[in-house]
């Protein structure tokens, strides 16, 4: 390993608990919601990385750096977050940021792009990496895990219908994915009916969120259904936290037009007190 390397790995194996832990003081040029909607997103962030432990991944890097760009902070320590996530996992950080600019519509309407410039396309530049889900080796997962085949065959399935149409955003797709999305639910429905939900020691974690995840594109009347059933599966820790307050997110916004966690981009947060007795009920 050459000793640039070897820095680059030790400065992220450091990262210090007193930084990580940190609430930037608002500048005065950022309004007060701005800061908050920050603010919130940071110290979910935090609440995600204690209960991983302090094993800082991609994500918690993304998420800072989304916190920090909202809360005013430099443009060097936002660039100096991206470049670790980019680091820690390429095809992932790859992958996060095509969601993103789909988001965004476009790298140039993108916060990371109003703020740093040339520097982030830079950074994005090379990210032409992209999973293949087609060459994934579903019988050889099986045969490793020991799982059950009728099962992971359908949640395979799917996986592959849930994501069909969703990238794209004509008119078409979006009526085709809308469609699927139905069809999705009652097929999800009758895994559940049969199986329960297939968590982490049933499924393994290339799985465990695959309900989940049609659940979260399915009517407000499903979601709300199975909101239990997705909190019992997360307090017996086969799924985590994260797709929890997703669906939160979703349902709450849905209902109110705020939202509880920051997993709705440009959506605004709920009142402090409701974020906190949410918090409290599902132990997040």
């Amino acid at each position: 390993m050459n000793k640039a390397l070897s820095i680059i790995l030790l400065h992220l194996s450091t990262w210090s608990f007193a930084q990580e832990l940190t609430i930037p003081s608002k500048p005065v040029h950022i309004s007060e919601e701005e800061y908050r909607h920050g603010k919130l997103i940071l110290e979910n962030s935090y609440q995600q990385l204690a209960d991983d432990n302090y094993n800082i991944v991609m994500n918690d890097y993304w998420n800072f750096a989304t916190a920090y760009s909202m809360m005013g902070q430099p443009k060097e320590a936002v660039y100096d977050l991206l470049s670790k996530a980019k680091f820690s996992d390429k095809e992932s950080f790859c992958e996060l940021a095509d969601l993103y600019h789909e988001h965004t519509k476009g790298i140039d309407s993108s916060r990371f792009f109003r703020l740093l410039g040339d520097d982030y396309k830079e950074l994005v530049s090379d990210c032409t990496v992209k999973k293949d889900r087609d060459a994934f080796d579903l019988e050889a997962y099986i045969r490793q895990g020991g799982y059950d085949e009728v099962l992971l065959y359908r949640l395979h399935a799917l996986q592959m219908a849930d994501q069909a149409f969703r990238k794209k955003r004509d008119a078409e797709s979006i009526a085709k994915q809308l469609a699927s999305d139905q069809v999705n639910i009652l097929e999800a429905e009758a895994i559940i009916e049969a199986y329960g939900y297939p968590g982490k020691s049933m499924v393994g974690e290339k799985f465990d969120y695959v309900i989940w995840m049609v659940i979260q594109h399915a009517d407000l009347s499903y979601q709300e259904k199975y909101l239990p059933l997705i909190a019992k599966t997360v307090q017996a820790g086969e799924l985590n936290k994260t797709p929890l307050k997703m669906l939160l997110d979703r349902i709450y916004h849905k209902r109110t037009g705020s939202q509880l966690f920051g997993s709705q981009i440009g959506v605004p947060f709920a009142d402090d007190k409701t974020i906190e007795s949410v918090r409290l009920q599902y132990k997040l």
